[in-house]
């Protein structure tokens, strides 16, 4: 019990710093309490937080935190490079994976989280179906940003994403 309050004080000094910081960006610098973007601004470290503050017992935060993504949440692809893998990983999987516990921790949810998934999801098309192996490539740059941005698929690819995404 001792050391899982201690986990629970640890992750939440970090989420806090991160909120106070760095939101809406990516990630928290911590030794210039800035932020930073790195995943096209898909405001990472709360998505990938959003699991934890359930299993930490702030089902309140959690919730005001998919409120937050609900309206604030956008694919805005801007120019720079990203990895599919991580993006799939970590942008849709930690949505669906809040997905699931919204529908069970917020009585009022109608299900935003699992369209923000399907809306990277789509995004990321180019990477599978630009493969004639079937196997995804490892990373993309964005060519034009914006509602019609186009892509440039790297034709590389890591042992991780082939055999995580095939």
């Amino acid at each position: 019990a001792a050391l899982a309050q201690e986990v629970r004080e640890m992750f939440l000094h970090a989420y806090d710093a991160y909120v106070k910081h760095a939101l809406p960006l990516d990630e928290l610098r911590p030794l210039s309490c800035s932020g930073a973007t790195s995943f096209f601004n898909f405001s990472m470290t709360l998505i990938d937080s959003l699991d934890m503050l359930v299993l930490v017992g702030n089902t309140s935060e959690f919730a005001r935190q998919v409120e937050w993504l609900s309206e604030n949440f956008e694919v805005k692809h801007t120019t720079g490079s990203s990895s599919i893998f991580e993006t799939t990983i970590r942008v849709i999987g930690g949505l669906l994976s809040a997905h699931l516990l919204a529908e069970e921790h917020i009585p009022d949810y109608e299900g935003s989280l699992l369209r923000m998934a399907q809306e990277v999801a789509d995004s990321l098309t180019p990477g599978f179906s630009s493969s004639s192996s079937g196997v995804p490539f490892n990373s993309f740059r964005v060519l034009s940003p914006g509602p019609d941005f186009r892509l440039e698929v790297h034709m590389l690819t890591t042992a991780a994403a082939a055999g995580t995404l095939s």
